[in-house]
């Protein structure tokens, strides 16, 4: 019932899990509705073997929208995005009534519970550095992130993730970061919830999405941390045990005061969001907003490489912190 989860198959057993419905639009597409969590089947992609989830319903997006195809007795649903059909994947076709999944190439079981060790020492850490890359979920759009004070949050957000990387790198971690271009330099097309996802692939021990904030006024300021909080009114069948909840509380609260202390940063708390990077992912994680790049002050601290140290080495020891003593919790 959690958004993105694999579509799959299992014997029949009269639950609400199992039941759809099929929704004519007036263009004469269809929609298709999991009964039991009101989302939309949806392609993530555009190539063959994409993955299919459950997704809220995003209006007109054509990734949610299917043609109802009769072949003969039978019926196919071809996604108006991608042009490709709904198939069943099974490692072996030969053999009767063994699951096989929708197009599933999720990586991962949710959530990840690999065992617990102190240390950076051979952990597994994904980084990444926030937009950036032409996503998939913005219409193929290039996105640049926030702009302002001479600064691109694009840019700004890859000058604290790289060197994030090589303090983690050189504590004996294993950095894996979402992407690795700066700006608009040949962007990867790479949506949210693939970032989400490839982190998941990778096992990592812990994600940490990198940005900086904006708002309409100049005097907002400061730095704040997010984990992922459910939102029962959208979500009303997700499961508030999930581990990786807790987890991902205590790894921003072991963070934030240490990357707002070495900034010099006005402390603006921990927070519970529904972002997809932080919602999608299957070890905890957490969202950074490091200073504000519409606030004068902020976007000074944030051009100055020397600051921008103090703010790494501050996450580097909450990370740790982290590994060290609150893993127990």
């Amino acid at each position: 019932p959690r958004n993105g989860i694999n579509i799959s198959q299992y014997a029949f057993n009269a639950t609400a899990a199992q039941c759809m419905k099929i929704i004519r639009l007036s263009t004469g597409y269809y929609k298709i509705v999991a009964t039991n969590s009101g989302k939309l089947f949806t392609s993530t992609n555009k190539t063959e073997g994409g993955l299919i989830t459950q997704w809220y319903d995003k209006e007109n997006d054509p990734m949610q929208h299917w043609e109802l195809i009769q072949n003969g007795n039978y019926y196919q649903f071809k996604n108006v995005s991608t042009d490709l059909y709904l198939n069943i994947f099974n490692d072996n076709l030969f053999q009767s009534k063994i699951p096989g999944n929708w197009n599933l190439y999720y990586y991962s079981k949710l959530p990840n519970n690999k065992s617990k060790t102190t240390g950076i020492s051979g952990k597994i850490i994904v980084i990444d550095p926030g937009h950036g890359t032409i996503d998939t979920h913005l219409s193929g759009n290039y996105d640049p992130g926030a702009g302002d004070n001479g600064l691109n949050e694009a840019v700004t957000n890859t000058w604290f993730a790289f060197e994030l990387g090589d303090k983690l790198k050189n504590a004996g971690a294993t950095v894996i970061y979402t992407h690795t271009n700066v700006g608009n330099n040949n962007p990867p097309t790479l949506g949210l919830r693939e970032r989400a996802y490839n982190a998941s692939k990778e096992n990592a021990d812990i994600f940490i999405s990198v940005h900086s904030n904006a708002s309409t006024s100049s005097n907002a300021n400061g730095a704040e941390i997010y984990y992922y909080d459910p939102d029962l009114s959208e979500d009303p069948f997700y499961t508030q045990r999930d581990p990786r909840i807790k987890d991902s509380m205590l790894l921003a609260q072991a963070i934030q005061p240490k990357m707002a202390a070495g900034g010099g940063y006005v402390n603006r708390g921990v927070k519970g969001a529904d972002y997809a990077v932080i919602r999608e992912t299957a070890m905890p994680a957490v969202l950074l907003e490091i200073g504000f790049i519409t606030n004068p002050e902020d976007a000074a601290k944030i051009n100055d490489p020397n600051n921008r140290t103090n703010v790494v080495n501050g996450i580097y020891d909450g990370i740790v912190e982290y590994f060290n003593n609150y893993l127990n919790n």
